[in-house]
């Protein structure tokens, strides 16, 4: 038979009618190459046989078949819309592609094998919103060696496509859809039938299917491996694309350890360099985008960029395990029974750190959390918008040996009543040597509380600074260590239940026996609905506290205070250099306290008559001093060494109260205070007894000297109640 050439030129009228792929830049052909049309040799390897010369077209415009050829490299094959290739063999392309519109060219049994590119349609989906077409869809993707899968547009009903290393898949924007079929689990659809252990929700885009054993699967030994880096699938992009996983006709939900992996939009379980950008993820079962999975170890390196995430049934993205994650710039619109964003880890040892998540915008919240010893350290989520609804918290964390070294910063958290802007959930164990938890920057609105009880675990190595509260309430601190929260601006609004500015507790060693080293430093308070500013409590089993325990200095305080008391302290904390106003009720003591410092605070009372101090028990080895006090007694009961002294007080006096007297008292150096009043204050400085007095309590005289008084008083200057001498009086 004699084969006929046709001139490129002929090739081009024939081709007139087809939409020729743009995925790959177009080939520059040396002068009129030949054409040779398939139908007019006896087969589609004979004419390929005769395409001898580099450069010439093999034209393929009616149906053909082949069994296994090679195409040279440097050969073009042209599919009009009336060609099609049966393949029953294996048709290899070596890294080139044939040109072809939107149609389908390939069918038959066999494969297809080395693209540089393909379109979805090529292999027979259609799109049409009806057929499922998962197999055609992933015939697509395993035919291509390494470059891009187009969508075009339609709705591909799909499941469970499996993605390949260095093939991207790729749409037209929100005209390209891939759809979950109703029903769909993982043995139904796509050759899922590796697993067979259960039914667990289908996803629409993963990496493995293989959740119970084989090579992939490893019990957690990877998950655990800082240094881990085999991987299922590589160096990915899946761009421009709807995917919608249909959870209105997929009730199949989270079934179980293993089915947590399932019933994403996107899975990717031990993946590596995966970058998921300008898509809309809506409807899944489960979440959004799940990263990473226990058993199966991490996925490092993904990156989730410009997408819209909405209406997943728990959360908008996962991030389970792995390391170097980032999310950028997304919208998460979220409703779902978990949180918008959620970095977990679930084993002891698990790796899941060193992760990015700034620019996005959050509904429901942000966690980076585990009920176990996890290593989650060093994540940083910086300028994002993080909107509630009612009962949200903002951000939840661990406690700082799960996430010490990470970064809270710049967010504005949007509460929608209720909840809390920051959740730290304490865990129990020896919390030293760990990197500090940093917070700072952030502008928080609408919720009940900067932070709520957690009454398990400790909250250690956190640092609070430079943020801006505007809450119902204030902080709930349980057995903190090295926690500072500093240079705050925080206003109340004030709500129902009336709680203090700070509750802190210390005890329970045994959850953590580091405790204490805990700083109010350089804030701002405001506004009203604080009954106290402070309550401060040592509980069962509380380790021994050093005199730093609880430091407030350097604060602005001015708030509506509702209690008898302003503040309630069971041990000695370190107040100074504060400014107080509103300080309408003193501090009660409760039992004996030992090393109070009470030290260069300015503090102010509306009202008269306040006494600074109301004690239970003993006052032993404290300072009040340099303090500026107006409308507020200089009143201390039963002290012991302490010093009292450099104190101005205005419209107020000074008064020591000895009663109980048993566990010691006097020996106090009493001097350098200034008194003046233009108020009914009936005396500047008086020494009470009371029930319970006894002079053998004492450990030697008090010395008052150098104090001075002026103005309005209705009394003598100095009453003296005791027997005992006071030493150096100069009233």
């Amino acid at each position: 038979m004699r084969h006929s050439a046709i001139s490129f030129l002929m090739l081009g009228i024939l081709l007139s009618s087809a939409v020729v792929l743009n995925i790959a830049a177009p080939m520059v052909f040396a002068a009129s190459p030949t054409v040779l049309d398939v139908k007019l040799f006896p087969s589609f390897e004979a004419a390929v046989a005769s395409s001898r010369t580099a450069g010439n077209v093999i034209l393929v415009s009616t149906p053909v078949s082949c069994t296994s050829v090679t195409i040279p490299a440097d050969r073009k094959i042209y599919v009009t819309a009336g060609g099609l290739i049966s393949v029953n063999g294996v048709l290899d392309f070596q890294g080139n592609r044939p040109d072809a519109g939107d149609y389908r060219i390939f069918s038959g049994t066999g494969s297809v094998v080395n693209l540089s590119s393909a379109r979805i349609k090529w292999f027979g989906a259609r799109g049409d919103g009806m057929t499922e077409e998962s197999a055609l869809v992933q015939k697509a993707i395993n035919a291509v060696a390494n470059g891009d899968m187009l969508v075009t547009r339609g709705t591909y009903i799909v499941a469970n496509l499996q993605l390949k290393t260095g093939v991207n898949i790729i749409g037209q924007g929100e005209g390209s859809l891939l759809k979950l079929p109703p029903n769909a689990h993982m043995r139904s659809i796509n050759g899922s039938g590796a697993d067979d252990k259960g039914n667990f929700a289908a996803n629409v885009i993963g990496t493995t299917l293989n959740h119970h054993g084989g090579t992939w699967f490893d019990n957690g030994v990877r998950a655990r491996d800082e240094k881990n880096s085999t991987y299922i699938v590589t160096d990915v992009i899946i761009r421009d694309l709807v995917i919608d996983g249909n959870k209105a006709r997929n009730t199949l939900g989270d079934v179980g350890q293993n089915g947590s992996a399932m019933g994403a939009d996107i899975s990717l379980n031990q993946a590596a360099r995966i970058t998921v950008e300008n898509c809309l993820l809506i409807n899944a079962r489960l979440d959004g985008i799940l990263v990473g999975y226990t058993l199966h170890g991490g996925s490092d390196y993904i990156t989730i960029r410009n997408c819209r995430i909405e209406n997943n049934a728990r959360t908008g993205i996962a991030l389970i395990t792995g390391k170097y994650n980032k999310i950028l710039d997304c919208t998460i619109k979220h409703v779902g029974t978990g949180v918008g964003i959620d970095v977990e880890a679930n084993w002891d040892g698990e790796i899941n750190n060193h992760h990015l998540i700034k620019g996005n915008y959050v509904q429901a919240g942000i966690a980076l959390a585990s009920p176990q010893f996890a290593r989650m350290n060093d994540t940083t989520v910086e300028g994002n918008t993080i909107v509630g609804g009612p009962g949200r918290n903002g951000v939840t964390l661990s406690s700082s040996r799960v996430n010490g070294g990470s970064l809270i910063t710049n967010n504005k958290l949007i509460g929608g009543g209720g909840g809390s802007a920051f959740v730290i959930n304490g865990d129990a164990g020896p919390t030293e040597g760990y990197s500090p938890i940093v917070i700072s920057l952030n502008d928080a609105s609408n919720y009940d509380y900067i932070l709520p009880e957690q009454p398990n675990g400790s909250m250690a190595n956190i640092t609070m600074r430079d943020n801006r509260f505007t809450t119902k309430y204030g902080l709930q601190l349980y057995r903190p260590y090295k926690f500072e929260f500093s240079t705050n601006t925080v206003f109340f609004s004030g709500g129902t239940n009336i709680n203090p500015l700070l509750y802190i507790l210390f005890g329970q060693a045994s959850v953590d026996p580091n405790q204490g080293a805990t700083i109010l430093k350089g804030n701002i308070f405001r506004g009203r609905g604080i009954n106290k500013l402070v309550e401060a409590v040592v509980g069962a089993d509380a380790p021994p506290l050093k005199p730093d325990s609880l430091t407030i200095v350097g604060n602005d305080i001015n708030v509506t205070i509702s209690a008898p008391f302003s503040m309630d302290l069971n041990y000695a904390v370190i107040i100074k250099g504060n400014k107080i106003a509103g300080f309408n009720n003193g501090i009660h003591c409760v039992g004996a306290i030992d090393g109070m410092e009470i030290i260069d605070n300015e503090i102010v009372s509306a009202v008269k008559d306040v006494p600074l101090i109301v004690n239970d028990g003993q006052f032993k080895h404290s300072k009040i001093t340099g303090n500026k006090l107006t409308g507020i007694n200089l009143t201390v009961t039963r002290p012991n060494y302490c010093d009292i002294s450099n104190n101005a007080v205005v419209n107020g006096k000074g008064s020591i109260i000895y009663t109980f007297t048993a566990g010691g008292v006097g020996s106090n150096k009493i001097y350098g205070n200034r008194f003046d009043s233009d108020a009914d204050v009936d005396r500047p400085f008086e020494i009470l007894v009371g029930s319970g007095y006894s002079d053998k309590d004492f450990s030697g005289d008090d010395i008052i000297m150098n104090n001075t008084h002026s103005g309005k008083y209705s009394g003598p200057a100095f009453l003296n109640s005791t027997p005992k001498s006071v030493a150096g009086n100069s009233f």
